[in-house]
């Protein structure tokens, strides 16, 4: 089983499931308001003036990515998910939302 992280690349369950294991993605997630997002197609690009960085998000990541209000935990982020995407039926999808939550703590786009 795989999962994406936010540049698209597949990763492994074990890895997923460590995002979520090891208190990494955030429970109450919260986007970082100074990043520019420019959308391009079904993608996007953040950028990150600050340490002059460019992130590409693939459909599923700026999905969440638009979700991450601090509001919402993983279990609201999956139904999102999944209303948007279907069921998707052989994905761990709460834990490809771990690992990309702890991915987008690690790159510094989470407040």
């Amino acid at each position: 089983m795989t999962g994406i992280d936010l540049s698209g690349t597949v990763v492994g369950h074990e890895q997923a499931q460590a995002g979520l294991m090891d208190g990494s993605a955030p429970a109450l997630p919260k986007a970082r308001k100074d990043l520019v997002l420019q959308e391009v197609g079904s993608e996007a690009f953040l950028y990150d003036k600050e340490g002059e960085l460019v992130h590409i998000l693939n459909v599923t990541a700026l999905e969440i990515w638009r979700a991450c209000d601090g509001r919402r935990d993983i279990a609201a982020l999956e139904a999102r998910i999944r209303e948007r995407f279907g069921e998707l039926d052989g994905h761990d999808v709460r834990a490809d939302i771990g690992l990309l939550l702890a991915e987008f703590r690690k790159r510094g786009l989470l407040e």
